[in-house]
């Protein structure tokens, strides 16, 4: 069989142009290979650092091959050697009788031909034809090698892909390096537009974000010894309370101690354990998956004391260099995890621009009344120039307005808040303490005068008031054989023993039963009542009035005093209970003692918060004598007051309410700005005056 066979050809050509992986190619080029030489028998060997290895899907094959590389002279020799000149060899070999296997004759050869591929490792095909073949081992050898170089264009186009590939990866990286540099540079260019350390913060903030490629980033300044958030990416305003806000500076607070970055992927092992009390909690309020919290520093030249330093500084440059921690930038990835060499890198390209530009920023707005010698310069350059004329016709309109507000009177009213309560309403306690068994009574329930509302049981009580009971009985019993006894005395001596009681002492003892008896009735009296306190009963025909009440207080135990609802009289009819705070308390009591005696008293103008778009009048008629103390404002001034306008239907009790209070008329500066004035009366003029 040659190479001439259309056969053979038509598949060597179709092989060529075909796209195959590594082994299936090698696989093919072997069946050809055997086809065109007449062999019975072929195997792939694979020769790496590990060793030589056949590469076959029938382990026959592969101990076919062993039982040969065994027996045959000079195997191993051949094959290494074919493999070293990268040659294709011939070893013939005469077999004994019994040593020659049953498929293959006496008399064969043995064909190494070495391939080379895109396989990285040495292949070796390895032929075994029998002698008898008609072809000789020159024409085999010119056949078998013009088929090696089908290997051989394979890896050659393999290498040209992988230097093209290569060369378009570093044309990748060069392009990508220089675009990093040329966003490096524009962030720099961008952020210093401005000195203005809420706008440059926020450009830094942003810019960083679309450098870095990240989620979120926030920016951090130092005030003093605290952290304060100075921009979040994406976010014009936040805010400043919002727990992930507070827990984010907490954690720049903890951190920043060692002046060191944070690189978190969410291992907490290894962290000092305020580190990660402080990074539990913002991971648990931000539900970022890694971030990392870089220092933002400043460094100062040090002024050396002696040589000695000096030459350190020569020898070492920066080694001396005084770091101050002015800032943090936190870089948060929600969902995937940072990628930290890729990140560092990017971040060391404009470390140095970002802390020029957030330190120069943050001392240019950190001068002492930097915003008012701002403002002022802005001001006086509206006097100069074209806008001067406008400016003066402003600033007189605003003379005049100001001196109109100070001579035009108006009403002035008091601002407070309050509730809406029904004319009457009756506040329900525990009389006596006790485990709530069953609750008869749900908010906004009408109930009759003495319905009852709830039950409470107290064993106790019932076990003291049955031990009084049983007591109680047994003091009757002894009373009333003592009457007996007396009745069937007898007065002759000789009928008497020594043992019995004279007439005289029987009365004394049914004296002192007497007075037992009274004083356990009361006793057992007294804890009737309190158990029949137990049953807690409605005052009056009303509305209950609570939230929950069964779900509150069903199976609890209950002490002495605690609250359980309110019942209020069923009618329209309403009382405005007001409480102003102290510092307003004094406009108030002089002007209710000023319309004393007046046919109109104090005027209230009030809304109610289910009706905000209403407004109600009602009028002042108790303002208390003295000021209480509030849980919520402190101490406030008591002020009742009776609606005079028609108020809406089924208003639930306690709704709260805003109300002003007109206290006369003053001008109307004074009206917008006494709480101003106030405020200022408590705290710079008292230091003044």
């Amino acid at each position: 069989m040659t190479l001439a066979n259309e056969t053979i050809q038509s598949q060597i050509q179709e092989l060529k142009n075909a796209e195959m992986a590594g082994v299936e190619f090698v696989n093919r080029l072997a069946q050809l290979m055997a086809m065109a030489s007449g062999a019975n028998q072929h195997w792939i060997l694979v020769l790496d650092n590990e060793g030589l290895e056949v590469v076959s899907e029938s382990d026959e094959d592969v101990a076919r091959f062993t039982a040969l590389a065994g027996q045959v002279p000079n195997f191993d020799e051949t094959l290494e050697w074919a493999v070293e000149n990268q040659q294709i060899t011939d070893l013939p070999y005469d077999a004994p009788v019994n040593l020659a296997e049953p498929n293959l004759p006496r008399e064969y050869d043995f064909f190494f031909v070495p391939v080379d591929c895109d396989i990285n490792a040495d292949l070796v095909i390895c032929l075994c034809r029998p002698d008898d073949f008609s072809a000789d081992v020159a024409e085999i050898t010119q056949q078998l090698s013009l088929m090696a170089t089908l290997g051989n264009f394979r890896a050659e186009a393999a290498k040209s892909q992988a230097i093209q590939q290569r060369a378009t990866q570093q044309a990748d990286e060069a392009r990508i390096q220089h675009n990093a540099l040329q966003d490096a540079l524009e962030l720099g260019q961008s952020t210093s537009l401005t000195l203005e350390k809420e706008k440059s913060g926020f450009l830094l903030a942003n810019g960083l974000k679309s450098y870095l490629n990240v989620d979120r980033v926030t920016l951090i300044e130092q005030t003093g010894t605290q952290m304060r958030s100075l921009a979040v990416s994406g976010q014009v305003s936040f805010n400043r309370r919002a727990n992930v806000v507070r827990y984010t500076e907490r954690l720049a607070q903890v951190v920043l101690k060692s002046g060191e970055a944070l690189w978190f992927d969410g291992d907490q092992d290894g962290l000092a354990e305020p580190i990660q009390k402080a990074v539990g909690k913002y991971i648990d309020e931000s539900l970022v998956q890694s971030f990392a919290l870089l220092p933002i520093v400043e460094r100062q030249q040090p002024v050396f004391a002696s040589e000695e330093q000096s030459l350190i500084e020569l020898v070492n440059p920066g080694r001396t260099d005084i770091r101050k921690i002015r800032g943090a930038v936190l870089i948060e990835s929600i969902q995937n995890p940072i990628d930290r060499p890729k990140l560092e890198a990017r971040w060391e390209q404009v470390r140095p621009q970002v802390e020029n530009n957030f330190n120069n920023a943050k001392q240019h707005s950190d001068m002492f009344l930097l915003p008012l010698t701002s403002m002022m310069t802005k001001f006086f350059a509206l006097f100069r120039g074209h806008t001067r004329r406008t400016a003066w016709g402003l600033t007189l309109v605003a003379a005049i307005l100001i001196a109109a507000g100070f001579l035009i009177q108006t009403d002035f009213k008091v601002r407070c808040e309050g509730y809406l309560q029904p004319e009457k309403m009756h506040h329900i306690f525990v009389g006596k303490g006790g485990v709530v068994t069953e609750v008869l009574a749900k908010e906004g329930q009408q109930v009759e005068a003495g319905q009852p509302l709830m039950i409470l049981q107290n064993r106790e009580l019932e076990l003291e008031f049955a031990n009084l009971a049983g007591e109680l009985k047994e003091k009757q019993q002894q009373h009333e054989h003592m009457i007996y006894r007396r009745l069937s005395h007898s007065d002759e001596p000789s009928q008497q023993t020594s043992n019995d009681l004279s007439y005289h002492q029987m009365a004394e003892q049914t004296g002192l039963l007497n007075k037992q008896i009274s004083s356990l009735e009361k006793r057992l009296a007294l804890k009737q009542k309190q158990i029949d306190s137990l049953s807690v009963r409605a005052p009056f025909a009303g509305q209950v009035m609570g939230w929950n009440v069964d779900r509150k207080f069903l199976n609890r135990p209950l002490e002495e005093g605690v609250r359980l609802f309110s019942v209020a009289k069923i009618n329209n009819k309403r009382i405005l209970e007001l409480k102003v705070p102290d510092q307003r308390s004094g406009y108030i009591q002089n002007a209710y003692q000023e319309s004393d005696g007046k046919e109109k008293n104090l005027q209230v103008q009030f809304s109610i918060a289910s009706f905000p778009d209403q407004q109600f009048e009602a009028e002042v008629t108790h303002v208390n004598p003295g000021l209480e103390q509030d849980t919520d404002l402190g101490y406030v001034l008591p002020v009742e007051a009776i609606p005079t306008s028609e108020l809406p239907e089924r208003l639930r009790a306690g709704i709260p309410v805003v109300a002003k209070v007109e206290c006369g008329r003053k001008s109307f500066i004074y009206c917008k700005t006494y709480e101003f004035v106030d405020w200022m009366h408590r705290t710079a003029f008292e230091y003044l005056f």
